[in-house]
C-alpha cells in the first residue's frame, strides 16, 4: 500500500508514469509506475464551517492512500487482467483487438465536514519515445469528456488517431460530477482534472474510518497501431478536502 505521507491539511498529489512497449509481434506491454511522491503539495485548507470557541477556525485534515488490486477483480463490467500494486500497474501482454483493464484502489481519510474530492489528469496522451506515435484518448482520438460505454478502436488507414485508445473510469457513485455508471463508462485521459472519487462529510467519525473507490484504466489497440518503444504519459491524482 502506498500512503501519500502523513496527515496534512492539503491537496495531495501523486504522479504516475504510464509506459507502453509495442513489439513487432504486436503483443504489447503496458505498465503504470508511480514516481516518488516528492511533489506532494502541502496547502492549508481552512474549514470555515467548523468554528472552535470564539470564531477560531480549524484546518481540514486529509490522508490519501493508493493500493493495488489483484488480477480477476470485477470492477463494474470489467475484470482486471494482472495484479497491481501501489507503485506498479502492469497490463502484461496487450493483444491486438483485445481490451485490457488495470485498476487501483484509492482511499481517503478526512476531517472535513464537507468531504473531499480526488481528481486525475495527464500531461499528455500515451506517446512513444520518439514522440512520433501516440495511443490516443478515448474514443478514437476524439477525447470525450462525457462517460461513454467502452467501444473498440475502429481503425481508418491514414488516420492515426483511430488506431488505438485508452480511457479512465471509476466505480464511485457518491454524487459524482460525471456518471461513470459503476466503472462501465469511460472518458479520455485529459490534461484537465477529472473527478474520479468524491465524498461528502467527514470520514473520521470512528477510528480508521475512510472512504474507498476503484479507478480503472482501459486500453485497446488495433493491428494498425504504430510499433514503437516506450509509450509514456504522466498521470497525477490530487486529493483535496472540501471547505
Amino acid at each position: 500500500m502506498y500512503r501519500a505521507s502523513n496527515t496534512f491539511s492539503v491537496p495531495q498529489a501523486v504522479t504516475t508514469t504510464v509506459f507502453v512497449v509495442l513489439g513487432l509481434s504486436l503483443l504489447n506491454l503496458l505498465v503504470f509506475r508511480f514516481a516518488e511522491a516528492t511533489n506532494l503539495e502541502v496547502v492549508t485548507a481552512p474549514d470555515t464551517s467548523a468554528d472552535v470557541g470564539d470564531g477560531v477556525q480549524t484546518d481540514a485534515e486529509l490522508t490519501f492512500f493508493v493500493t493495488g488490486v489483484t488480477a480477476g477483480t470485477v470492477v463494474g463490467e470489467n475484470v482486471t487482467k494482472d495484479d497491481t500494486a501501489a507503485t506498479v500497474v502492469p497490463f502484461g501482454s496487450l493483444a491486438v483487438d483485445e481490451a485490457a483493464t488495470a485498476a487501483q484502489q484509492l482511499a481517503v481519510e478526512t476531517s472535513s465536514p464537507q468531504g473531499f474530492a480526488v481528481t486525475v489528469q495527464t500531461n499528455r496522451q500515451l506517446t512513444s519515445e520518439t514522440k512520433e506515435a501516440v495511443i490516443d484518448g478515448y474514443i478514437g482520438g476524439t477525447y470525450i469528456d462525457v462517460p461513454t460505454a467502452w467501444t473498440s478502436p475502429v481503425p481508418v488507414p491514414g488516420s492515426e488517431n483511430t488506431y488505438g485508445h485508452w480511457g479512465i473510469s471509476s466505480d464511485d457513485t457518491t454524487d459524482m460530477p460525471m456518471n461513470f455508471a459503476n466503472a462501465s463508462h469511460f472518458v479520455s485521459a485529459s490534461t484537465s482534472p477529472t473527478t474520479v472519487f468524491n465524498g461528502n462529510g467527514s470520514t473520521v467519525e470512528t477510528a480508521g474510518d475512510k472512504n474507498t473507490a476503484t479507478v480503472i484504466y482501459k486500453a485497446e489497440v488495433s493491428a494498425l497501431q504504430e510499433v514503437s518503444n516506450d509509450y509514456t504519459a504522466q498521470v497525477t491524482y490530487v486529493a483535496t478536502p472540501k471547505i
